[in-house]
């Protein structure tokens, strides 16, 4: 997700090469850090260097592809990043009730960083408790960026929600698949994300899931979930007290999310990986261009 000081090395490492390209973070979402915002920079520009380095690339994403087309690479593919056809088969879906008078969880999962935009998503909250049962709370799940994380705790602070907001740090995936069965929504304010496995995970655990219509989040929802065109908390927070109050709502947003979880698992699934790695190994073995490329390489 950033630059490697160690990269140039490896780039030179006289063998075929191919880049599976997962996304580098815009230096923009790194005011509060210069070292990250550098790596960020590094990590452009070593893209750059990488074009005539490796021989196939891969992104995680149409949205990811489009990045690498923009630094001149030529025909990425689009490589799985879950095998969800097996994924689906092992996961226990819970029921999901309408609990009209109990506590509400929201959920976010994903490193707490800034362009994981979590400031958002807590002034959300704090206009979305007053519309909610007493005692509800607000999950963030994930690895922490230390001065973002600071900053957050602050706000929570200040917003006088110290009780219901509750940054939880990595947890193992046992104690992840618990906050997924107590949650009663998973919400992504991110404003950069070249895929974003949690909505997936989301959906396939039947959490109506909302996602701010950005980047490559609009992409992997397509039309299921419940897709935000604003950034006003105020607002934010109206539309989801309106959908988490609603039973006709929420099964509609079950059905869009389970249709778009049979259309990804099409895609998402260890076949079109094994596919993939096939195509690239047979073209290497009968390529002219890459054998010659090879034999200069053993002088």
């Amino acid at each position: 997700y950033h630059g490697n000081p160690a990269l140039k090395k490896l780039a030179h490492i006289e063998v075929p090469k191919a880049l599976i390209y997962h996304n580098i973070t815009p230096a923009k979402f790194y005011p509060h850090d210069p070292f990250l915002a550098d790596l960020s920079s590094l990590g452009r520009k070593q893209l750059n260097a990488l074009r005539n380095e490796v021989i196939a690339s891969f992104a995680t994403s149409q949205f990811n592809a489009l990045d690498l087309k923009k630094h001149h690479f030529h025909e990425p593919q689009i490589l799985p990043l879950l095998d969800l056809c097996s994924e689906l088969k092992e996961i226990k879906t819970k029921s999901f009730h309408l609990k009209k008078n109990e506590p509400k969880n929201i959920l976010f999962v994903g490193r707490v960083t800034r362009h994981k935009n979590q400031a958002l998503l807590v002034k959300t909250f704090f206009h979305l408790k007053k519309e909610l049962p007493k005692n509800s709370k607000l999950f963030l799940v994930g690895s922490q960026d230390k001065i973002y994380t600071d900053y957050l705790k602050l706000l929570i602070k200040q917003l006088g929600l110290s009780q219901d907001v509750k940054l939880t740090n990595s947890v193992t995936r046992k104690a992840l698949e618990h906050y997924y069965e107590i949650a009663d929504a998973f919400v992504s304010l991110s404003e950069h994300e070249g895929f974003c496995i949690p909505l997936v995970e989301a959906m396939s655990r039947h959490v109506p899931t909302f996602f701010l219509s950005n980047t490559g989040m609009k992409e992997t929802m397509n039309k299921s979930g419940v897709a935000l065109h604003t950034e006003d908390p105020f607002e934010l927070a109206q539309i989801l007290a309106g959908i988490l109050k609603s039973p006709k709502a929420l099964n509609t947003i079950f059905r869009s999310q389970h249709e778009r979880l049979i259309d990804l698992a099409k895609e998402q699934n260890a076949s079109r990986v094994q596919e993939l790695i096939l195509e690239l190994v047979t073209r290497v073995r009968t390529s002219p261009e890459i054998h010659f490329e090879k034999e200069l390489w053993k002088r």
